[in-house]
């Protein structure tokens, strides 16, 4: 079972104090795990800051197929002033309709899914609206949720890769914003391990049944906690 051997207190507790860590300093988290689409979503739900009372700027970045947001965010806790959207993913003609119909007041960029720098000029220019909104963003006010990281991976050779990502988590660091970024690939596959060296924590998740958990491996090594709940 996870959390067995009386591990689960001690190592919910490190998981919050490192959380507390990234979230003064800023910073990118790979989430990983493959089968468990759930887990992925509610992880990302906590990710984005579900405390419906706090302020928050979200910042969704959709490369792989359209997402209904409204179902990863707190109930009423958004606006245009908020919340954004940056679309690079080849849309069918259904999921267009879709996400039409679900997301028809998000404001949004689309970006075209080659154009590696064009998106990361389009994420860069909505952090900087949302700065001059707030005058100024406070610790942890800007999340960003990058979903995928497959198609850049597939699309784009490593190098490219890697510096779109060194410049976004510049970003995110400048401003003390948090990233997490969805790779529905297994913790130990090609993928995971060669970007694994480039993110602050990687979330890995997993299902047994109904039940949902997640391990945490931290950038320098310091941690790796037992399979807790999510």
């Amino acid at each position: 079972m996870p959390g067995e051997g009386g591990t689960g207190l001690t190592e919910t507790t490190a998981i919050t104090q490192a959380l507390a860590a990234l979230k003064r300093r800023g910073s990118s988290i790979l989430l990983v795990g493959s089968g468990c689409d759930s887990a992925h979503h509610h992880a990302c739900q906590r990710l984005l800051g579900d405390d419906p009372t706090a302020s928050r700027r979200r910042l969704f970045v959709f490369t792989d197929s359209p997402i209904d947001v409204d179902r990863r965010l707190p109930s009423g806790n958004w606006g245009p002033d908020s919340l954004k959207v940056i679309n690079s993913a080849v849309l069918t003609r259904s999921a267009s309709a879709a996400t039409a119909n679900t997301a028809t007041s998000v404001p949004t960029t689309t970006v075209d899914e080659r154009d590696l720098a064009g998106l990361g000029r389009a994420i860069s220019a909505d952090i900087e609206t949302f700065e001059l909104l707030s005058d100024g963003l406070d610790p942890a006010e800007l999340r960003l949720c990058v979903d995928s990281l497959v198609p850049l991976l597939a699309d784009h050779d490593d190098e490219s890769v890697f510096s779109f990502l060194h410049a976004l988590e510049g970003e995110l660091h400048r401003v003390s914003g948090m990233g997490h970024f969805h790779l529905p690939l297994a913790y130990d596959s090609e993928a995971v391990q060669l970007i694994e060296p480039l993110f602050d924590a990687v979330i890995e998740t997993r299902c047994e049944g109904d039940d949902e958990y997640q391990r945490w491996h931290l950038e320098d090594g310091s941690l790796t906690t037992d399979w807790l709940a999510l």
